[in-house]
């Protein structure tokens, strides 16, 4: 790392001196095992990809997943080297986070990709910080890995175009399960949008020009009409503002039996939106 006079000096801008003292030492460190060990398990590793066992020798379907053992040590080095933990841990603050990712990014170009599953787990870890309850952070917060199952993928979760629709007893999921971003770990996370979520999302990008309520109206019968509600449903506007920067949405739903929107339909029943303009 010493080598490396850009990313000294951009630690130099960003870093206040008395933290970057007392991590230029593990960041040296750190650097000339990325050169050394790390480099070589990253040879080993893409040398030996992963293999898919489907059957034991007595035919027994088993699917077990066999990795080399080199990307196993890579493991147990980002662990060790804290390329998770230290922006959990915030012994430096905000600044915590500026010395996760030098890591990470120093390990990144000689470890085999192995940066993104590190990466998955710290956005999966941040995910459970942030909503999860008590068990989940004394437990599987200590295991967790994250999936992204659509054809997009990607870190951009507002393009998820997996629907959550309530259906009384539990959410049903809507949309394609595409693959796994490391299906060696104890567990997933499956991400969706409710509508409320869509609709607030495709709201958010509208201009000013298009905030009136023929736009909007249209808008919500193309995105929700084709599976989601019904052709009796009908959308109101009520206590819009002046700059149309805010608007109330009424749906009157298409009722089950039981008094509960059937399920495919839409479930909000008012909802208050806002322009980002």
């Amino acid at each position: 790392m010493s080598e490396d006079t850009q990313l000294i000096r951009a630690l130099q801008r960003v870093l206040p001196a008395k933290i970057l003292k007392e991590i230029e030492g593990d960041l040296t460190q750190f650097g000339e095992r990325v050169v050394k060990d790390i480099l070589e398990l990253g040879r080993a590793s893409e040398n030996n990809p992963p293999k898919l066992i489907q059957y034991d020798a007595w035919g027994k379907r088993i699917d077990k997943i066999v990795v080399d053992e080199s990307w196993n040590k890579l493991k147990d080095i980002g662990c060790s080297e804290g390329l998770v933990s230290i922006g959990y841990e915030r012994k430096y603050q905000e600044y915590s986070r500026i010395y996760q990712y030098i890591k990470i990014y120093l390990f990144a170009c000689s470890s085999a990709v192995f940066d993104c599953p590190m990466s998955m787990t710290d956005g999966a870890a941040r995910l459970i910080e942030l909503y999860g309850d008590k068990g989940m952070k004394e437990d599987e917060y200590k295991h967790e890995g994250q999936w992204m199952t659509e054809k997009t993928g990607g870190s951009d979760v507002s393009k998820s175009e997996t629907i959550a629709v309530s259906s009384g007893s539990g959410d049903v999921m809507n949309g394609d399960m595409e693959y796994a971003e490391s299906n060696s770990r104890r567990f997933a996370y499956l991400m969706a949008q409710t509508y409320m979520a869509s609709l607030l999302l495709e709201h958010a990008v509208w201009s000013k020009d298009e905030l009136d309520a023929q736009v909007a109206e249209r808008w919500c019968f193309v995105k929700l009409e084709n599976g989601k509600t019904n052709k009796n449903s009908t959308i109101s506007f009520t206590d819009v503002d002046e700059k149309w920067r805010e608007l109330d949405i009424k749906l009157a739903l298409d009722l089950n039996e039981h008094g509960q929107p059937k399920l495919g339909t839409y479930d909000i029943n008012s909802t208050k939106l806002r322009s980002k303009y």
